[in-house]
């Protein structure tokens, strides 16, 4: 445990590495810090399966251009099948975006945003649908007074232990029209991590897997404090409205189903500042999806709110209003605000009727150099 006189807390919503800092203990003017340079890529791709190869393949991506600022930086996948009658029988789509974090003035979870998605009516056809999001920035803090006016207090050993805030929501929709189809290769994958230097060992690490599912037993793997819930319809009935509620009877009924839901949360971690030591912080998003053949569906949303699956649920089972359903599972990503504890244990959540609260980012953006970041990038090395 650090000597609470010696820890600066920043808040950093998922890919804004200094939005707001405060103090333990006591008051410390706010950091001196500045981003010298700034990497950022976002991609997705939907390969199709047939018959358990790979045929055709959809992929786009999407780079930060330190000269163009070109955010929000967006991508998008998608292949569609269709039957003998031109009617779509199977899909696979990622979308992906990376909104300017510069601008962030409050913890939003949806800065960084992947959603892929997947089903498939036909007899041979597969997909597998992924999204990955990074962003790197290179920082330095200093007491020197020669990036800001504002200087911190590092310790003897020129050393300050910084502490972070990071904010995710996210959730899964797998659901099977018939419980006779094998759900052994049925993958979904939620992955978030913070790494330093490009250090092995995450500084912070979160999630969440199903590989190969069966419907009665459906807890996910989870890996680090992240805090999920995972059931039926049941958990996206509770509290809704009538309209809402006949629609997930129409999905009960249509397939089987699970949910996994990912709140709106947060989560700290420490790591060590070196006075006017430059040093990179990366965040890594990803998320990843594939469904079988025989009317089977999967759908992820990382970091923000689905945004298509109303139509994938819709083309699946057009029998159930996809409207409502994504609908209900944003409304449930919206209801807690969770705060996450120091240790490494997974849980999990009833909190869908409270919210704990999150402290706003309430710094001021030019004493971190945030508004002069547009003329200290330069020309930046870009990644491949």
């Amino acid at each position: 445990m650090y000597p609470q006189s010696q820890v600066i807390r920043l808040e950093v919503p998922v890919c804004v590495f200094l939005s707001v800092i405060s103090v333990w203990g006591v008051f410390i003017p706010p950091a001196t810090g500045a981003i010298i340079g700034i990497e950022a890529r976002i991609s997705t791709s939907v390969q199709e399966l047939i018959g358990g190869q790979a045929a055709s393949i959809s992929s786009d991506a999407d780079e930060f251009d330190s000269v163009a600022l070109n955010f929000p930086l967006s991508t998008v996948s998608g292949l569609i099948s269709t039957d003998l009658g031109g009617s779509v029988d199977s899909v696979g789509r990622g979308a992906g975006e990376l909104t300017d974090p510069r601008l962030a003035t409050r913890s939003n979870p949806e800065e960084f945003g992947i959603e892929v998605a997947c089903f498939s009516n036909a007899d041979d056809i597969a997909y597998l649908a992924s999204g990955n999001g990074r962003e790197s920035r290179t920082l330095v803090f200093s007491s020197s007074g020669q990036i800001d006016p504002l200087p911190i207090d590092f310790d003897a050993n020129g050393a300050r232990v910084i502490e972070s805030e990071v904010f995710f929501s996210g959730a899964m929709l797998l659901w099977t029209t018939d419980p006779q189809v094998p759900l052994d290769d049925i993958i979904g994958e939620l992955h978030f991590s913070v790494t330093r230097n490009g250090e092995q060992t995450p500084l912070f690490e979160v999630a969440l897997l199903l590989d190969g599912v069966s419907i009665d037993q459906p807890d996910p793997v989870a890996v680090g404090p992240v805090v999920f819930e995972a059931g039926g319809v049941e958990l996206l009935a509770a509290g809704a409205d009538t309209e809402t509620v006949a629609a997930l009877e129409e999905l009960d009924l249509a397939a089987q189903v699970l949910v996994v839901l990912v709140p709106f949360q947060s989560h700290t971690y420490q790591y060590e500042a070196i006075e006017d030591d430059q040093f990179v912080l990366t965040a890594e998003f990803d998320a990843r999806v594939r469904n079988v053949p025989g009317g089977t569906g999967l759908a992820a949303a990382w970091g923000r709110r689905f945004e298509s699956l109303d139509t994938l649920i819709e083309q699946a089972l057009p029998q159930v209003s996809g409207s409502a359903i994504q609908a209900s599972v944003n409304a449930k990503l919206q209801q807690a605000d969770i705060g996450g504890g120091a240790d490494d244990t997974p849980r999990r959540s009833n909190l869908f009727c409270g919210a704990l609260g999150i402290v706003p980012a309430l710094m001021m953006l030019a004493g971190l150099g945030l508004m002069r970041l547009p003329h200290q990038l330069g020309r930046l090395k870009r990644i491949t």
